[in-house]
């Protein structure tokens, strides 16, 4: 059985590193950590400029559609250079999961801005005084045709410049996720 990367997998890795290696100076980062959001946008900007925030988003969404192998490659490089981008929770967390359960409506909406770099979505799961993820306190009841949302999340990536975030919350049926 070979375990090696693909060819793909190789390429993403190789502009990856060479993007976060050229762009994660201990200088950068030092400037990056006095702001307040802590977020490099310029960095963020040419991963999308690359096609590497779209790493793992559908083609037919504006991605290159390698998957979550290949992201993970992605994952892996950000860490190794502690590039203070938020890749983990917008694309492993938020566009992940859009992509495997949201309408093609919604899709179409949110994942091609997030393969440009244009949009920024991230989850909110984690609530106070609460360690089971999959029992949400926040609570969702229709009424009149409308999700009513009462709870409270904490913890929230990105919460500051995110277009959207998707929530976690518990409704008659069990767990839910809305995007708001």
């Amino acid at each position: 059985m070979d375990f090696s990367y693909s060819e793909d997998q190789c390429e993403v890795k190789n502009l990856a590193q060479k993007i976060l290696i050229d762009q994660t100076s201990n200088e950068r980062l030092r400037e990056i950590e006095r702001q307040e959001d802590r977020f490099d946008n310029a960095l963020w900007q040419d991963l999308a400029a690359a096609g590497l925030l779209g790493v793992a988003i559908d083609e037919s969404y504006g991605g290159m559609g390698f998957g979550f192998e290949t992201l993970c490659l992605l994952v892996e490089e950000v860490g190794a250079t502690v590039a203070p981008v938020p890749v983990v929770p917008v694309l492993v967390t938020a566009a992940s999961t859009l992509q495997k359960f949201a309408s093609d409506a919604i899709k179409q909406e949110y994942l091609p801005n997030v393969a440009i770099g244009k949009s920024i979505i991230t989850a909110a799961t984690i609530e106070p005084f609460n360690e089971v993820l999959a029992e949400p306190r926040t609570k969702a009841i229709l009424a009149n045709g409308n999700w009513q949302l009462s709870g409270e999340k904490h913890c929230v990536p990105v919460a500051n410049c995110a277009d959207a975030v998707l929530l976690t919350a518990t409704s008659k049926e069990g767990l839910a996720v809305f995007l708001v």
